[in-house]
């Protein structure tokens, strides 16, 4: 029996009422021109097919000895959310993106339930990894909030 599921929640306002074209760029979560430069979250797509349940990615944490693993697209739903699966991951756990429609624009929600496999990342998760994490997503939908506002 492993740990149980933790949840690291992320949102924000989005003044534009086009939840699709967020959705669009959700889609192209870590591929998009608007990701930032800086972040320490990598993602590579394997192949080049577009995005749809099933597709892989290889992630890694752009640190030095940064860990590496494999994710999943686990479920695309109707233009509002979509869920990436990690595997081969010191995390056991998946993410959710997912624009909801509200009064005067969108709010964008990132969720990440998970929990950490060995002692090893469990300690490095309390002490450095989870604050990288809640860094940089907060940068990642600033930056997607500041190019939909833009455009």
């Amino acid at each position: 029996m492993g740990c149980p599921k933790r949840l690291n929640k992320h949102e924000l306002f989005i003044e534009t009422e086009d939840y699709k074209r967020i959705f669009d760029q959700l889609v192209l979560w870590g591929e998009a021109p608007w990701w930032p430069v800086n972040c320490l979250m990598r993602f590579r797509r394997i192949g080049n097919e577009p995005v749809r349940k099933g597709t892989m990615y290889h992630q890694q944490v752009r640190v030095p000895f940064g860990p590496r693993w494999l994710s999943v697209v686990s479920d695309i739903d109707d233009n509002r959310s979509i869920s990436r699966k990690y595997l081969d991951s010191f995390i056991d756990g998946e993410e959710v993106a997912r624009v909801i429609t509200v009064n005067g624009g969108a709010k964008v929600e990132y969720e990440l339930s998970y929990s950490i496999k060995g002692f090893f990342y469990q300690c490095a998760w309390e002490r450095c990894l989870c604050s990288l994490h809640d860094a940089n997503i907060q940068k990642v939908l600033g930056h997607l909030k500041t190019y939909i506002e833009k455009q």
